[in-house]
């Protein structure tokens, strides 16, 4: 299914106004354990080369003419927290149903947290991607603790460690 997906959105791209086509993939990540997530070697199939990595996050292009290679946008969350709370912010989009659901439960259950100061930041509109320098990802106090999705299992973690500090 993916190898049909990926060959039906380079024929039709081809044949548009596009100079290329962009993804971030992985290495080396792995979603419940058990495969791996947008791995680059899929994409590397595909004529796909890497321009830019962060991490194991890797920025992937296919030039089609003489396009610029997209890139990576790095600048930090500001941190603006309140004396005797924590910030955190989510960073989610609805390009990706999982992060709506991880900040579902994150908002369930760190909501009304009277130590963290949590808010969720949809990064659906490239200026806010510009703006925070991150699409998905967790930071704590203007630090960037995940700069992908963090499993809801993670999050947590993150969070009830400085709710106990």
């Amino acid at each position: 299914m993916a190898t049909r997906l990926m060959k039906s959105l380079l024929e039709k791209t081809r044949h548009q106004d596009f100079s290329g086509a962009a993804v971030i993939a992985y290495e080396k990540e792995s979603w419940w354990g058990f495969f791996d997530y947008m791995p680059s070697w899929f994409f590397r199939k595909f004529g796909f080369r890497q321009v830019g990595r962060h991490g194991n996050s890797i920025l992937m292009f296919e030039n089609y003419e003489d396009g610029k290679p997209p890139e990576f946008i790095f600048p930090e969350p500001k941190s603006t927290s309140r004396p005797g709370k924590v910030k955190a912010q989510l960073f989610w989009s609805g390009q990706c149903p999982y992060s709506w659901w991880v900040r579902k439960l994150a908002e369930k259950e760190f909501g009304k947290s009277s130590k963290i100061q949590l808010s969720f930041v949809n990064t659906d509109d490239r200026k806010t991607v510009k703006k925070s320098g991150i699409t998905f990802g967790l930071a704590i106090n203007g630090k960037i603790i995940y700069d992908r999705i963090p499993s809801w299992n993670e999050l947590k973690t993150a969070l009830e460690s400085v709710q106990s500090v």
